[in-house]
């Protein structure tokens, strides 16, 4: 303010009110300049700008509250350019929601490879990715509606194909639902509601509660079948991995699973990570037991990790790296590090080991149908980044 003071004599435009780093996580609330700005703007003497994981109706928010002249976004227009027309036009409902998981700030700072978007596939490479309507109207069935699925399904109705998506649950959105249920990760819940509202209103049939079979599919013949049908979890070969306090994560986060007291995860990757994160916020002792050197290793080194691996500092995760698995008994997780052998306390053992993908429809339908494609975590599980590129590739093609 003090700065400001002095500059405001100096013919200044505008004034941009930011910080280090610009771009955080969602571990950090949106809009995590504004107040700063509120402040600038009662000395400033010229329209402030304000900036910091806001969307657009945060923007809104902002400008009612006199709080700032204008708004800045990034990654909001990377996830969806039309984001300005959207709003222009009253159409909320359609913009495409930033998860501010910062993998395209990452691509830049890290790796400097070109920019990449979770949400928006097309980002940084727009030429080659325009969705134009096909020469032919297709059927085209697409069997699974996680993300991938989802994707795939609205890509395809906006080239004007008849599309029907089948999935086996009461609900769409998949690995996004587990994902909405970890802290911090809201926005997969509203990715979710993005990509069914999308479907929608493109008129995809969207029919729930249906694990179609092979026999259904050739009665309905389509002209091109998509397979969506994810990953399933890959518990190891450890002796006790039967054992009835050995549960999965993914029935841990839902609910389905009741914990202990004392937890220990096996499996430190993001999900673990993650995981771990939820439980001990509701006060349990979790304990993440990872053979590699580091954890969450597949994140890259951004504001994502570093903010997931504070987080589990505060919440007093107890992380141990360099550590194999021997065992599971009915009294814990029997481990070896570079101390040497040693048992770890636990009522409840849950893994987080990775995910292997769910193929078997896929090798049923090869040769059946003229053009079957394979996406998403059916063809190699990953993060959504992923599912949505196998998606977005898919859909041009047809």
């Amino acid at each position: 303010k003090e700065l400001v003071g002095i500059l405001r004599n100096s013919r200044l435009d505008a004034i941009h009110v930011s910080g280090v780093p610009p771009a955080r996580s969602f571990y950090t609330p949106p809009g995590y300049f504004v107040e700063f700005t509120s402040e600038i703007k009662k000395v400033a003497g010229c329209p402030v700008i304000a900036s910091g994981g806001i969307d657009a109706k945060l923007g809104e928010k902002i400008l009612l509250e006199n709080k700032a002249d204008l708004v800045a976004m990034g990654r909001a227009l990377l996830a969806d350019p039309e984001l300005p027309l959207k709003v222009a036009a009253g159409r909320l409902e359609d913009i495409r929601p930033c998860v501010r998981d910062s993998s395209c700030r990452d691509c830049l700072a890290y790796y400097d490879t070109p920019v990449t978007c979770t949400v928006n596939a097309c980002a940084g490479k727009e030429k080659e990715s325009t969705i134009t309507r096909a020469k032919k109207v297709r059927n085209v069935v697409i069997i699974g509606g996680g993300p991938a699925g989802l994707e795939a399904a609205r890509i395809a109705a906006e080239r004007g194909h008849d599309v029907t998506l089948y999935e086996k649950e009461a609900v769409l959105g998949g690995q996004l639902i587990l994902a909405a249920i970890t802290p911090n990760k809201e926005l997969m819940e509203k990715l979710r509601r993005y990509l069914i509202y999308q479907n929608q209103k493109l008129g995809v049939n969207l029919v729930l509660n249906n694990n179609i079979s092979l026999p259904a599919l050739k009665e309905i013949s389509p002209d091109v079948v998509i397979v969506a049908t994810g990953s399933r979890e890959a518990p190891p070969e450890i002796p006790g991995i039967d054992n009835d306090n050995v549960s999965l994560n993914e029935t841990i986060l839902t609910g389905r699973t009741r914990v202990g007291e004392n937890v220990v995860i096996i499996g430190g990757g993001m999900t673990g990570c993650e995981t771990a994160h939820h439980l001990a916020q509701q006060g349990i002792r979790v304990t993440v037991v990872e053979m590699l050197e580091t954890v969450a290793k597949e994140l890259m080194p951004s504001t994502v990790r570093s903010a997931m691996l504070d987080a589990l500092k505060k919440c007093k995760v107890n992380v141990q790296t360099d550590t194999e698995v021997a065992a599971i008994t009915e009294d814990g997780v029997v481990v070896r590090d570079k101390t040497g052998k040693h048992t770890i306390p636990a009522d409840t053992i849950v893994l987080a080991t990775g995910r292997k993908p769910n193929r078997e429809l896929y090798r049923l339908l090869e040769g059946v149908f003229p053009d079957v494609y394979l996406i998403g975590d059916a063809m190699k599980p990953g993060l959504v980044t992923e599912a949505m590129a196998t998606a977005l590739s898919t859909g041009l093609s047809l």
